[in-house]
């Protein structure tokens, strides 16, 4: 986690995710909020609900967490991105 809000209620949180291809499955998510991804490093297909995308260097895209999403496939050995949780107030 890079930063979160210390306040009285979650309203974002904030990570530095690091994955390698040794990992065999990863996990999915759901959850309430808007979600932000920018991508550092490596090559990844992404799942969002039904549909996969390739996410590269630079890459950066926005998307409701409420759809199941997660990496769905590492193309290079490792990956490396920051993703940023908005909650609605």
């Amino acid at each position: 986690m890079l930063s979160y809000h210390k306040g009285p209620r979650r309203v974002f949180e904030s990570f530095l995710v690091n994955i390698d291809k040794k990992r065999k499955s990863y996990p999915r998510f759901q959850h309430p909020g808007i979600e932000f991804i920018y991508m550092l490093s490596g090559r990844m297909q992404y799942r969002f609900g039904d549909k996969t995308f390739l996410v590269e260097p630079g890459d950066a895209f926005t998307f409701s967490g409420n759809i199941l999403h997660a990496p769905e496939q590492l193309l290079d050995d490792h990956i490396q991105f920051i993703t940023m949780i908005v909650y609605a107030e």
